[in-house]
């Protein structure tokens, strides 16, 4: 193998191990609940945040993020449903 060829494959390596790392992260806020409460909390501190100090962006933000948290919890339910009827 030349030089060339052995610098190619040692970047692919390299590559295929962070999208595999990252695949597996994604994998894990998907999967565990705790990252899903913890959104749910932020963005609930983030509204009442956003409505008491008057800051539309802060209030925005956790709308966002009350409502992706809404989300991953369904998501984990309708699994739960289907996997025990």
């Amino acid at each position: 193998m030349s030089a060339t060829q052995c610098r190619k494959a040692t970047w692919f390596r390299i590559i295929y191990h962070k999208a595999c790392m990252t695949f597996r992260v994604i994998l894990y806020i998907l999967t565990d609940k705790t990252p899903i409460i913890l959104i749910c909390m932020i963005g609930i501190v983030a509204v009442s945040y956003g409505m008491f100090k008057d800051n539309t962006l802060i209030f925005i933000i956790g709308l966002l993020l009350g409502f992706g948290g809404y989300l991953l919890i369904r998501r984990k339910m309708k699994e739960s449903i289907r996997n025990n009827p």
